[in-house]
């Protein structure tokens, strides 16, 4: 195993103490959103080899997995993030438009399907809920003309009303968290909309899945977040980012997801997560004692989040080349992010 040095994101909505604290650093008023460890060329990872450190890629070439640590203190956009078919299709067209950065929604040509695990408290929405229950939830802050609407013409319709009335969002009697999001973005027309959404608060240990097309908005907590590796995002709302409302209604899916959170299984001496894509798989190793990480044909990231072994401490991250093996002594938690090569 080769120790990696991860990168830290300072994005305006992160919290200022938590990755800090997992990495042992002295935390600052500067906000800490995500550390990233991958070879993803926003922010590549270093690899610790032959006495020094060098890029990751160096050593394993471009993963096509990517694992980040977020730590949320204000929500997160509303967005989805395309299928490999869709993100090709919509990075060539944006390439040829000479798309300003700023403006682009495909930064790459790749999926972007994410596994969320949380580490604390975590609180967000995911996927549509069964439509009566949004109905009824509608019907409950005043809102009968959105309740009529989605009941009589379903959830793609009723996007599509929406992000096309002009009128202002009236809302009584709302839960916290979307009154939350009404006072950070109240014009915000994506309010009519986070009513239709799965809330969630994810207990330690327990994930949602993000698949391509889901529409997701994470709202406050911290947690691990195993990807491909892909920064495309397509947002609608509650951010001062670029909103693509059109393209997000070309490619969001409109199912229901009726179950939203999922649990590890446990497979042999490991809990293993259900991921939303063939690109990557995550596992936890809940050490006490010895434990023995047996070779496999890909390269796989290890990340402690508790206690310690012999060569991971709390906060630290090592990269397990193919066909390498590993036997871990101590007492941890860590985190085996495989990628799918």
């Amino acid at each position: 195993m080769h120790l990696l040095r991860g990168v830290i994101q300072h994005y305006d909505w992160g919290t200022t103490s938590f990755i800090p604290e997992l990495i042992g650093d002295t935390p600052t008023t500067k906000p800490c959103a995500e550390l990233w460890f991958g070879t993803h060329p926003l922010a590549p990872s270093a690899v610790f080899t032959s006495q020094t450190w060098s890029p990751l890629a160096d050593l394993t070439g471009e993963l096509d997995v990517l694992v980040k640590v977020l730590s949320a203190q204000t929500p997160l956009s509303l967005q989805v993030h395309p299928s490999a078919q869709q993100a090709r299709a919509g990075f060539l067209r944006e390439t040829e438009l000479h798309t300003d950065p700023l403006q682009r929604c495909y930064q790459d040509q790749n999926e972007k399907s994410e596994l969320l695990i949380a580490l604390t408290r975590f609180e967000a929405l995911c996927g549509f809920a069964p439509v009566k229950n949004s109905v009824a939830l509608l019907r409950s802050l005043g809102c009968d003309i959105e309740a009529e609407i989605l009941q009589k013409d379903g959830i793609a319709s009723y996007l599509s009303w929406a992000y096309s009335c002009t009128q202002p969002v009236v809302m009584t009697n709302a839960p916290s968290w979307l009154n939350n999001l009404a006072q950070m973005y109240p014009n915000d027309l994506s309010l009519r909309v986070a009513p239709l959404l799965n809330y969630v608060v994810l207990d330690v240990g327990e994930a949602i899945a993000l698949g391509a097309g889901n529409l997701h908005a994470y709202l406050g907590g911290s947690g691990i977040e195993v990807m491909t590796s892909s920064d495309n995002v397509v947002r609608a709302g509650f951010t001062r980012k670029h909103v693509a409302v059109q393209e997000l209604l070309s490619i969001v899916d409109t199912q229901v997801l009726a179950d939203p959170v999922q649990m590890p299984q446990r497979v042999g001496a490991a809990l293993q997560y259900q991921s939303p894509s063939s690109s990557f798989g995550v596992q936890v190793l809940e050490i006490d004692g010895v434990v023995t990480i047996d070779p496999e044909p890909v390269h796989r990231i290890l990340l402690c989040v508790d206690g310690s072994t012999d060569e991971l401490t709390r906060g630290s991250a090592g990269v397990i080349l193919p066909r390498e093996s590993l036997k871990l002594h101590g007492n941890a938690r860590i985190f085996v992010c495989a990628a799918s090569r």
